[in-house]
């Protein structure tokens, strides 16, 4: 007594199309159903659609869940729409659980610095900057993704784990600090000139020997 509505394949001559089928009862005046109409409608586009469509979210997941690092989507109200990264998988997180929390509750006490450049975003800049959060060294790219009205309801930011790159910079400059020191603690002169004569480096007792304080002083000069 109720209309029903199914989707089955049909034939066409020697191929096969996306069909849906609509029936309807015919009442007569004692409640008895009589008969049917029904009738077939090609909804073999939509059909193609909704699997180009699946087709589509899968290899965004896929991309999305493989990401190197993280990236999100940031709601107009601070809150998380969207993220994913092979990140999450390293630390055993699920980025699911993120979604729909407010960035507040993501950044606390550094929430303050990380709007200060959405905002920025917000209103049509792209933003990049470096932050140290959860033990990592981090750079975060931001940029707008406006409606076609020209309105920005969201941001995507991407984010890049670069804690190997950051200790290794941070190596090399307590290396560099350390040869300096030594360098410096030296009682003999020592400098580096060019072929032209121009002073590179020189030790603390060279430079004092010219009757100078500061390396700025002398270096890319003929002495």
């Amino acid at each position: 007594r109720q209309k029903q509505q199914l989707e089955l394949p049909f034939k066409r001559g020697t191929t096969y199309f996306d069909g849906e089928i609509n029936l309807s009862p015919i009442i007569d005046s004692s409640g008895d159903v009589t008969s049917l109409v029904g009738s077939i409608r090609d909804i073999s586009q939509r059909k193609e659609a909704e699997r180009a469509l699946r087709e589509s979210e899968q290899r965004f997941r896929t991309v999305a869940e493989n990401y190197p690092s993280y990236f999100s989507i940031i709601e107009r109200d601070y809150t998380i729409g969207y993220t994913s990264g092979y990140e999450f998988k390293k630390v055993g997180l699920d980025p699911q659980q993120y979604i729909g929390m407010p960035t507040a509750a993501v950044f606390g006490g550094k929430f303050a610095f990380v709007k200060s450049h959405y905002d920025r975003v917000f209103e049509g800049e792209e933003q990049s900057f470096e932050m140290h959060f959860n033990e990592q060294y981090q750079v975060y790219r931001a940029v707008p993704l406006p409606d076609e009205d020209g309105s920005i309801p969201r941001i995507l930011v991407v984010v890049a784990n670069i804690t190997d790159r950051k200790q290794a910079e941070m190596a090399v400059a307590a290396e560099r600090n350390l040869l300096r020191t030594i360098i410096d603690t030296v009682p003999d002169h020592i400098y580096v000139q060019d072929l032209e004569g121009k002073m590179l480096l020189n030790n603390r007792a060279h430079l004092l020997s010219m009757g100078a304080q500061e390396q700025v002083s002398v270096l890319g000069k003929t002495v």
